[in-house]
């Protein structure tokens, strides 16, 4: 679940910059695992692989003009490859 928070904060913050970007994420100095932010901002996909097990999770989210968030869905897997699907809306 914190791994799942810090990414959506991440790529909300990286939707205000509103450009493509990719981070690496390195692990004793060896590649990892990846998160790639689209280039409207409002999308990310975040892989990590540890041994043969990690997340992977493709995400899409739309924020209001206060840059509030409003909807988000993410879905694929998590560390132990258990699905995910998640869908959070905001109701006003």
């Amino acid at each position: 679940m914190n791994v799942r928070l810090a990414f959506v904060c991440a790529a909300l913050f990286a939707s205000s910059m509103a450009m493509a970007r990719e981070d690496q994420i390195i692990l004793l100095g060896n590649p990892a695992g990846k998160q790639t932010v689209g280039a409207d901002g409002n999308s990310a996909e975040y892989s990590y692989n540890d041994r043969g097990r990690g997340e992977h999770i493709t995400a899409s989210w739309k924020v209001d003009a206060a840059g509030v968030l409003t909807d988000y869905t993410g879905s694929g897997n998590d560390y132990m490859k258990a699905p995910v699907d998640e869908i959070g809306r905001a109701h006003v």
